[in-house]
């Protein structure tokens, strides 16, 4: 009996890319996890499956959460730069900078940026 459950065990997703890796075609690794596993996976499914495993070397769904950086690392690394040159700054200071704050982000995010980096900062107004 096929089974009706949506999510693709860990099992079958190794199997997917070991039988990609060794040529074979999707069609005919559809086939095989019908007869191995008695379950239908859908042909699109499988270079989806692969094509995680070759960004991120892992099979699993796994849960990315929180927020997203607002600044990439050059971004960050241009910010510390310039508060290591100038100690006086402040968040408020590197908030108002068109140069360093490019997103427009509040002093407040500014000052927990700088504090996660072990520089001390205030979003104290001058």
């Amino acid at each position: 009996m096929e089974s009706t459950s949506r999510l693709i065990s860990e099992n079958i997703k190794w199997f997917i890319v070991s039988e990609s890796q060794k040529g074979c075609e999707p069609e005919d690794i559809v086939s095989e996890i019908e007869n191995q596993f008695h379950r239908h996976v859908h042909e699109k499914t499988i270079p989806r499956i692969v094509d995680r495993y070759e960004s991120t070397g892992n099979v699993s769904n796994e849960w990315n959460g929180g927020r997203p950086k607002l600044f990439n690392k050059d971004e960050t690394k241009k910010i510390f730069k310039a508060v290591r040159r100038k100690k006086t700054l402040t968040g408020v200071d590197v908030s108002r900078n068109q140069n360093l704050n490019v997103y427009g982000a509040t002093p407040r995010t500014m000052q927990s940026l700088l504090n996660d980096k072990g520089l001390i900062s205030s979003t104290d107004l001058p």
